[in-house]
């Protein structure tokens, strides 16, 4: 499953963190007065990103800060673009037309602490996301002819006028697609829109308990047991009049999650209609029966017309 975990720091004294799994579902604090002093809107100072990135196939890409035209790594560039977005004040350094004179110390692929924050407030930010995010491409667990990709961030959020450590955040993002370069443009976009409600969690301050995790509803189908059954249950579920547009969210074995008219978020409501419709005009050549509805995902267990029960 993907998510994000943050951890309390004795630095920032009451803050309290909480676990997100799934795009959409925004992390929140306790204690926000801090958070709201601190990130605030654009007048609480500037942000830079300084990520450290291993592509898909292990290889590490060229940090911007090293680069002399300062090209920001694709998830970098995702993810200043969706803090802009979101009216955060976030340092573009590719965008800067006259940028600092750095020196060479700086200008490594590995920096220490110390010399990500000094190279931050040389670029004027007054806060710094260091971090390193590595790329992976998936196998498809299920056999349905999916190409799948992922991306993990793990981040830290350092002040730089002071040195401390204010949050840190894992976050993982899995995509899949029928070509491996759309899964991984969108498990990156994913990433980064996941990083950016992050930080707009903390800014609006929302409150949920520790440890609570809010997921996304998913239609879950176990047992489909090809590509062309995956189908099948797509074209079926775009048939239906509330739903627009239909991707795979995530795959497990024996199981795939289909997000319904992705980019918008369905209740759980929604998601148990589809599948009772699906249920009761099953597409051709595929029974299909409720089995879970719990966690706010339905699931489904499909097999063959005709067969007794497929193996879950």
């Amino acid at each position: 499953m993907q998510g994000r975990d943050l951890k309390k720091r004795k630095t920032w004294p009451g803050a309290s963190a909480a676990a997100c799994a799934l795009r959409r579902a925004v992390v929140a604090f306790g204690v926000f007065g801090m958070v709201l002093l601190w990130l605030g809107t654009a007048q609480a100072g500037s942000l830079l990103t300084l990520f450290n990135v291993q592509s898909a196939q292990g290889a590490a890409e060229t940090p911007w800060w090293t680069l002399q035209d300062r090209r920001l790594s694709s998830i970098e560039r995702a993810l200043v673009d969706d803090l802009l977005t979101r009216k955060f004040d976030v340092i573009d350094p590719q965008a800067m037309s006259n940028p600092p004179k750095v020196s060479r110390i700086y200008r490594v692929p590995r920096l220490s602490r110390s010399n990500a924050i000094n190279l931050a407030g040389l670029y004027g930010a007054s806060r710094v996301m260091v971090g390193k995010v590595a790329h992976r491409v998936l196998e498809d667990p299920v056999g349905v002819g999916l190409q799948g990709a992922e991306s993990v961030a793990v981040v830290q959020i350092l002040d730089v006028s002071g040195g401390q450590m204010l949050l840190e955040a894992t976050v993982r993002r899995q995509a899949w697609a029928s070509d491996a370069d759309t899964a991984a443009t969108r498990a990156q976009a994913l990433l980064a829109a996941d990083l950016g409600s992050w930080m707009a969690g903390a800014v609006a301050g929302l409150n949920p308990p520790v440890g609570v995790v809010r997921q996304e509803p998913f239609l879950v189908v176990r047992g489909l047991w090809d590509k062309a059954a995956m189908d099948t249950v797509i074209r079926a579920l775009r048939q239906q009049p509330e739903i627009e547009a239909v991707s795979v969210a995530w795959l497990t074995e024996g199981a795939v999650a289909f997000d319904l008219n992705p980019g918008s978020e369905q209740t759980p409501a929604v998601i148990a209609s589809a599948a009772e419709r699906l249920k009761a005009a099953p597409p051709q050549g595929i029974l299909l029966s409720i089995e879970d509805t719990r966690s706010g995902a339905v699931e489904l267990l499909a097999r063959r017309d005709g067969a007794e029960r497929l193996d879950r």
